[in-house]
């Protein structure tokens, strides 16, 4: 069958470009896992999720400058995961403080001061994990505003 007769069909057709950007893309979520569920929607004063819009050209260029962008966009949903799950854990520390708050004799006096300083070292990691977000952020910004047909929505 010739090309022609394949797109009558509805048969879709991979170039050489595509494809590699696609292989690119499964190797990408191999190496480095992959992204984060997506949510209902944003929470006031929370950036929206990072949607990567872009277009593949035979310029090996392009095609060069697309792993970069890749990388970036894969770290920042990472480090978005990662800080949603301590956050979660967060909260569940947070539940063990409200009850030795809350009824002191639930508690012995070092698992209340285990529990507070597990608590402050999952803070400092949400801070961390915060910042690490923030800088991916910036450099998928950064690569998205060098590459051109590349959008983030």
């Amino acid at each position: 069958m010739t090309e022609k007769e394949h797109a009558a069909q509805g048969a879709v057709t991979f170039g050489q470009p595509q494809v590699n950007a696609l292989l690119l893309h499964l190797a990408l979520n191999r190496q480095f896992g992959r992204p984060a569920q997506t949510q209902a929607g944003p929470v006031r004063g929370e950036r929206k999720r990072a949607m990567l819009q872009f277009t593949v050209s035979t310029d090996p260029d392009h095609e060069q400058s697309l792993r970069p962008l890749l990388e970036a966009h894969n770290s920042y949903e990472r480090m978005r995961a990662r800080r949603y799950f301590f956050v979660h854990v967060l909260a569940l520390v947070s539940v063990f403080v409200w009850l030795g708050a809350c009824w002191p004799w639930l508690l012995p006096t070092e698992a209340r001061v285990l529990i507070a300083e597990f608590q402050g070292a999952v803070l400092f990691i949400i801070i961390v994990t915060g910042a690490e977000e923030w800088k991916w952020y910036r450099r998928l910004v950064r690569f998205v505003a060098k590459r051109p047909g590349t959008e983030l929505h």
